[in-house]
């Protein structure tokens, strides 16, 4: 028996005027929703018939006796124990506060959020359902790698005291892992990617106090599931070109050269000139050849484009014409060679 996988998700935005959480004075209400909340459920079966669940929440947590009362409903859902279970909180700090029940002692909880956090387990569990009807054949691979996005905010000052600032030489966790599961078979479809770094996702109430958002990790998926991921992106970028060059070396003598690294990048007019120049910056801090397939992207400063033009010849023959300019000024540009 083979490695199968179903994936879901489901639309866990909660309506304004709820408190926020993640922040000092709790009774903060939801003003406006920058981006959507989201709940993600994973359903894995190894080749023996085991199951676990894994369910991802873009809420700062749950109180201890939410997270068992979710637990047990999804477990019954899906037909596991609950110990195979796994909710994890991305703990963005501008979501409801879905923990409410921590302060219980401090305020009640409002009938407004008692309401929301039975929606909580209205709108999960059927996602959960929904992976496991979704099961299918799968391949998973496991990568490791690094991202130094995050950042110690524990910095000693000049009278010795330790206060809550930026502290870019201080001590942070750099691992990434991901998850990379893909349908098995010609012509399968769609895509499931499990990516986990640590780090705290506090930058929207930087500037946006009131407002709710899933923070960084919900841009991520979004950038990723549109096929954008140039920016926040790259550090899965880097996980997967490591992995790739890792088992190169494994499977061949070692060589002083070290491993050719191609990138093909297809449909890159969708990318802004912001993520080309991070991607650009990427490759070349990478040493990684890249080739992308987009007219619109010709006049990239510092890069080679190329055009080919297929047709006939006089001799009936198809023929494909390649040449190449690189811009290395702007309004100036030289030609590269042609054949």
């Amino acid at each position: 028996m083979s490695d199968m996988a179903g994936w879901a998700q489901a639309d866990i935005t909660p309506p304004l005027g709820l408190p926020m959480g993640g922040r000092g004075p709790k009774n903060t209400p939801g003003a406006a929703v920058l981006d959507p909340l989201s709940a993600q459920a994973l359903l894995l079966q190894d080749g023996r018939g085991r199951r676990v669940l894994i369910v991802s929440l873009d809420l700062i947590g749950l109180s201890r006796g939410q997270g068992n009362r979710l637990r047990n409903e999804l477990a019954a859902a899906v037909g596991i124990d609950p110990q195979a279970v796994v909710i994890n909180c991305a703990h963005t700090h501008s979501g409801p506060s879905a923990d409410a029940d921590h302060f219980i002692p401090i305020a009640p909880v409002s009938a407004a959020l008692a309401d929301y956090q039975q929606l909580l387990c209205e709108r999960i569990v059927p996602a959960a359902k929904t992976a496991a009807e979704r099961l299918r054949l799968v391949s998973v691979t496991w990568h490791e790698g690094r991202s130094l996005i995050a950042m110690n905010r524990r910095r000693r000052m000049d009278d010795g005291k330790v206060q809550m600032r930026p502290n870019p030489q201080g001590l942070r966790h750099p691992d990434l892992w991901a998850l990379d599961i893909r349908p098995a078979g010609a012509g399968s479809s769609g895509r499931c990617l499990l990516f986990c770094h640590a780090c705290h996702p506090v930058i929207v109430y930087g500037f946006a106090y009131d407002s709710i958002s899933a923070d960084f990790p919900g841009r991520a998926r979004r950038r990723l599931s549109t096929g954008e991921a140039i920016g926040v992106g790259a550090a899965l970028m880097m996980v997967v070109l490591t992995a790739w060059e890792r088992d190169a070396n494994l499977l061949r003598p070692r060589r002083s050269q070290g491993t050719l690294r191609l990138l093909f990048l297809d449909e890159a007019n969708r990318l802004s000139q912001d993520n080309l120049g991070v991607l650009f910056d990427l490759c070349q801090n990478l040493d990684l050849q890249l080739m992308i397939a987009s007219p619109e992207v010709a006049r990239s400063e510092g890069n080679t484009t190329y055009r080919l033009v297929r047709r006939i010849n006089d001799s009936g023959q198809e023929e494909v014409i390649v040449t190449g300019r690189r811009v290395v000024a702007k309004e100036q540009s030289a030609d590269v060679g042609s054949s």
